[in-house]
């Protein structure tokens, strides 16, 4: 789950009156401490030893925690933290990623630079069986996962059923922006009204950057009008220069739109908002089911995404799913939306229904406290 997911569940907490917090775990022992909103975080060492453990349990005691909700390492469960619940404090596991396959890591590892991607090869040659075993050989605590697909596989490996809870992100409260866009007002221009294609997010291979390009070359040589629009994130220590000269090269680049800054709320609006479709081509999903997402069905607008696991199993509703690493797969789903317009008409209806049955924050962390409540 990423930060966010964590952040707005503690948020939710506060809101509600429990004291919370979030501590951030540390290679090196450091002693900062800061408040986001509402939500206070500290940073902790990472309990990998026998002393860094001790120093965790004297802040949980100085804390006055009662509740941990900690993330799970596929490399190693730390079950040692099962000691510190002689003291009355209760744990509850949560797995930030997902359940990976092995075709699609190894396929993605073709794509990816070894150490981005050796997480994941290290999870999929482990025995996830094994794996289970050890996480409750101590006995069985609340786990939580994104999808009911990981909750699912869990429990084929052993993990008890009524433990294991499938919870997703949340999502916001409708918010008016009074802020006009400023991005999206230069760009209108450039765009002439034609349909777009979107993507937004970090330009990174485990995106999919590649094989997007590569689809949308094959799309346009079909479609005159059609564009792309990427709004590419930029993220601290990313280069996107090979980016740059990938687009450079194309013989479409003319009919792609790229933005290499951070947008702010209201222009990702107004181009969510405007666009034909959204691509989300992700190689390896790091968060099970991107906030993006979820934000895309707000707007009612297909998404066409990577699967099947959880993630593809999440935008099928409302969207298409092609193979991991398939631009020509790629290309044929993104013809498909511009060819098929009551499938198109279809998906978009389908993704305003998916969001509005979508649990809020609120919601969300009220799962997350229940969950831990059932643990006998």
């Amino acid at each position: 789950m990423p930060w966010r997911t964590i952040y707005e569940v503690c948020r939710c907490f506060c809101l509600a009156d429990h004291t919370s917090i979030i501590l951030s775990g540390k290679q090196r022992e450091v002693k900062n401490e800061w408040a986001i909103g509402h939500v206070r975080v500290r940073d902790v060492l990472k309990p990998k030893s026998d002393s860094a453990l001790k120093k965790l349990a004297h802040v949980l005691k100085e804390e006055d925690i009662d509740i941990l909700y900690w993330p799970l390492d596929w490399r190693s469960p730390r079950t040692d933290l099962l000691q510190l619940e002689i003291t009355g404090l209760r744990v509850t596991w949560y797995i930030p990623g997902a359940w990976y396959g092995h075709g699609q890591v190894f396929k993605a590892a073709a794509h990816m630079r070894s150490k981005a991607v050796l997480p994941y090869v290290a999870q999929v040659l482990g025995s996830r069986r094994q794996f289970v075993k050890k996480l409750t050989a101590g006995g069985v605590r609340p786990l939580i996962v994104m999808t009911d697909y990981s909750r699912n596989k869990l429990v084929e490996n052993g993990y008890p059923p009524s433990a294991c809870h499938s919870i997703p992100p949340g999502k916001e409260k409708l918010l008016i922006l009074d802020e006009p866009p400023v991005v999206f007002n230069e760009f209108r221009n450039d765009l002439q009204g034609k349909p777009y294609f979107l993507f937004f997010g970090p330009p990174q291979k485990i995106r999919g950057v590649a094989e997007m390009l590569s689809a949308f070359k094959t799309v346009a040589r079909q479609h005159p009008d059609i564009k792309l629009v990427c709004l590419f994130r930029s993220d601290p220590g990313l280069d996107a220069s090979h980016w740059k000269r990938m687009i450079e090269r194309m013989d479409c680049k003319d009919r792609i739109h790229c933005i290499w800054t951070s947008v702010g709320p209201a222009d990702l609006d107004y181009f969510l908002r405007n666009c034909f479709a959204v691509l989300k081509p992700f190689l390896l999903v790091p968060s099970e089911i991107p906030l993006a997402v979820i934000e895309t069905a707000e707007y009612g607008k297909p998404v066409i995404g990577t699967g099947p696991d959880g993630t593809g199993k999440f935008i099928g509703d409302f969207g298409l799913t092609v193979p991991f690493a398939s631009p020509k797969k790629l290309a044929q789903a993104m013809l498909e939306l511009l060819s098929n317009k009551e499938l198109y008409s279809e998906k978009c209806r389908a993704a305003k229904h998916v969001y509005e049955g979508h649990p809020t924050w609120d919601e969300v962390a009220n799962r997350w406290l229940k969950a831990t409540q059932l643990q006998t």
